[in-house]
């Protein structure tokens, strides 16, 4: 007789990002309303939602384990407003931000609950992918050092 096993999730990771079609030219003065809202959606709206949904999985995962679980969404220093000293790349910067500010509202609001869930954001650094090398740039990073340096970053939290 075959069992029945609840799903659990021990670790999600939030890993969604675009820019704008520009990228990095995305000054704040050219920005259009759906170029934000498109790079908005993904960036922070869809973390988000797929966060939620998850949530119960999470809680699950935690109380199984006897441990906790974890929420990691990769997020980008362009998203600190302390360090905005050039400004530019503000699709993308401020669509980072909102992903900071709604996964501190998920830690603060959860951890009330007793859920058992941390919940971080990371910053991967400037990393040699699409995105990164877009423009004619030439970033410090390659992916699995980025991956690296993120994982050892997360491992104890």
């Amino acid at each position: 007789v075959a069992e029945k096993v609840s799903p659990v999730v021990h670790v999600l990771i939030n890993n969604a990002g675009v820019a704008s079609p520009d990228h990095p030219n995305d000054p704040i003065v050219k920005a259009s309303k759906q170029v934000l809202l498109d790079v908005f959606t993904v960036n922070a709206i869809g973390p988000l939602l797929v966060t939620r949904a998850m949530w119960p999985l999470l809680k699950k995962g935690a109380a199984v384990a006897h441990s906790v679980s974890k929420v990691i969404s990769v997020s980008s220093s362009l998203a600190s407003i302390g360090n905005n000293d050039r400004g530019g790349v503000v699709s993308y910067r401020a669509s980072k931000a909102a992903l900071n500010q709604i996964m501190r509202t998920f830690a603060t609001e959860m951890d009330c609950e007793g859920d058992n869930v941390t919940v971080v954001c990371v910053c991967p650094g400037w990393v040699h992918t699409d995105m990164g090398a877009a423009g004619n740039r030439s970033p410090p990073l390659r992916p699995d050092e980025s991956i690296d340096l993120m994982l050892r970053n997360v491992v104890d939290v």
